[in-house]
């Protein structure tokens, strides 16, 4: 019977980071994200000229000239 090779348990930690859970296999080197949370949006800055009136508020504006 030959010797096999035993492979020992990998170390496996779970971080909490900014992003969400990470599970971290340190024998390997390997990282996964495990959340199923969505990335954060990425907010802009309307321009300046470009103005968001609703239909209500428009319907005023017209009455008021």
């Amino acid at each position: 019977m030959p010797h096999e090779q035993l492979k020992s348990k990998d170390k496996v930690v779970l971080k909490m980071t900014k992003g969400g859970a990470v599970e971290e296999n340190l024998t390997e080197g390997t990282s996964e994200k495990i959340t199923k949370r969505l990335e954060d949006a990425q907010l802009v800055k309307p321009s300046e000229d470009a103005t968001l009136v609703s239909p209500v508020e428009e319907e005023k504006l017209r009455k008021r000239h």
